[in-house]
């Protein structure tokens, strides 16, 4: 089971899921105001490197309308967010390799906007995000909000459930 709690991410099927690891992951996916970014080989990173490319992201993002909040799919009905993942594939050969990357990355991080103020603001936030901003079919995310707090979102099934 632990070793489903890195790259791995849950596909969303008509019938039924699909939990696939990714065993040669080597990024990371950060997501800030809807739009996505990655990371090569962040493991080979000095924590003030890492930082340096956060920094970088947090400035992009602001510099750019917000993003589609794609990620807000992955908090449907799993057959429409299946059928709406096919069609966003059939769409671009850009969304494929998107979501290839996002759903491969070893985890994912949120440069979340908001600053809770309370831990309970702080739970009900990192459960549910902003409605748009969590990919809740990875098997963890970790969300940095503005004002230091962080707080990690666990997909269970790839951890506590059944799996051959």
């Amino acid at each position: 089971q632990y070793l489903r709690i890195f790259s791995t991410t849950r596909i969303p099927g008509e019938q039924v899921d699909e939990l696939r690891t990714y065993s040669n992951s080597k990024h990371i996916c950060v997501e800030r105001s809807g739009h996505w970014y990655f990371i090569d080989h962040a493991e080979l990173l000095s924590p003030s490197q890492l930082l340096q490319h956060l920094k970088l992201i947090k400035a992009d993002a602001a510099a750019r309308p917000r993003g589609p909040g794609v990620a807000a799919l992955t908090g449907i009905d799993r057959t429409k967010w299946a059928k709406a993942r096919e069609q966003l594939m059939r769409a671009d050969l850009a969304n494929v390799r998107t979501l290839e990357l996002i759903e491969s990355a070893i985890t994912h991080f949120v440069l979340s906007e908001a600053s809770p103020s309370t831990p309970d603001e702080a739970q009900a936030l990192g459960q549910c995000g902003g409605g748009a901003d969590i990919w809740f079919d990875k098997s963890g995310t970790n969300i940095a909000f503005e004002n230091g707090v962080l707080i990690t979102n666990i997909e269970h099934s790839a951890a506590d459930a059944v799996v051959p």
